[in-house]
């Protein structure tokens, strides 16, 4: 039994409220500052990355902070939105993405400087986060990509659970969900991130990071924008959405057989605009076809004749497609 989702919205979850700051990039007096702003809530990595300048260069690693996250006036609702952009941080690392989340951003220093300075992002951690009582099922957002986009973005989600020890707390992953926003989304479109659980526990915190280039791609590009608004997440009964995350299949379809609601979910690297889903009964006979517009789709069958049926998803894209047998009882 799926119980119905109730939908939850994060502080200032529109980012409607801003706050405007200065990071010095040395201890000294005189020192350049770098002018920075950040939604109400929400923290980004380039007051991080500003703030361990000189510590970096103490390793040998230069640093040219730059901004990476900013107010827009382009909103799908409201006033503003946030944009996250990648930039050029100096000839040792490169092009970095700009992450922005809903906790506090923290690096590991002793490991940035001894392991490789192009992959800065790897020892970022976050502290903080949304308090949650529920496992979250799916967290949305409204998305928008700059037509000069070269590379895709990411969404990265992580429900969470704090254990206290002897040598400090310590944050176990439950769930993970992760999307990723492709280019030439030009207008804003809401994206949908399940959540992915590996334990029967309950999280405690829910942490969510928009990230300007995918940084599990080959290349990053400097300008590389991600435009945010309207996030939120739904929280919903003992059995959580379940999604395919960066695996050969294209599709999960479950539960099977079922006499109530059957979910065609996408892989998170699958865009939902690509795909078209046709079911069919036994003789052949279309039951529906649909352009598919978001990654999680339910199916009321409850009024479906008992028996089998037969799927096929089509991605126009790639060309790839996937089919197997659903059963109504």
């Amino acid at each position: 039994l799926v119980i119905s989702a109730k939908a939850q919205t994060f502080p200032n979850a529109g980012f409607e409220t801003w706050r405007n700051y200065s990071v010095s990039t040395s201890p000294f007096p005189g020192s350049p500052v770098l002018n920075l702003q950040a939604p109400d809530n929400w923290y980004g990595v380039d007051s991080l990355v500003a703030g361990v300048t000189l510590i970096a260069s103490l390793g040998g690693i230069t640093i040219e902070a730059e901004k990476q996250l900013f107010l827009s006036t382009q909103a799908h609702s409201g006033t503003n939105s946030a944009e996250v952009r990648t930039a050029f941080i100096g000839d040792d690392i490169g092009n970095a993405p700009g992450v922005f989340a809903n906790a506090q951003i923290g690096i590991d220093l002793a490991a940035a400087i001894n392991g490789d300075p192009s992959d800065i992002l790897s020892f970022i951690s976050y502290t903080g986060g949304t308090s949650v009582s529920a496992k979250v099922d799916t967290v949305s957002a409204w998305v928008m990509t700059p037509a000069t986009n070269m590379d895709s973005a990411l969404i990265n989600v992580q429900a969470v659970k704090i254990v206290p020890g002897s040598a400090g707390d310590s944050t176990v992953v439950l769930g993970v969900g992760a999307y990723v926003v492709q280019p030439g989304l030009t207008q804003f479109v809401q994206v949908k991130v399940p959540v992915f659980y590996t334990s029967t526990e309950i999280p405690e915190k829910l942490l969510v990071a928009f990230i300007s280039s995918n940084i599990a791609a080959d290349t990053t590009h400097a300008g590389n924008s991600l435009f945010v608004d309207d996030v939120s997440y739904t929280t919903a009964g003992p059995v959580s959405v379940r999604q395919p995350l960066f695996s050969e299949d294209q599709l999960i379809v479950y539960p099977n057989p079922s006499n109530d609601v059957v979910y065609f979910n996408l892989n998170a690297g699958v865009r939902a605009q690509d795909c078209v889903l046709t079911v069919t009964d036994v003789t052949g006979k279309v039951i529906f076809t649909e352009q598919l517009t978001q990654q999680i789709n339910a199916k009321n069958v409850s009024a479906w004749a008992k028996g089998n049926y037969f799927f096929n998803l089509t991605n126009t894209a790639t060309g790839k497609f996937e089919n197997g047998k659903i059963s109504v009882k």
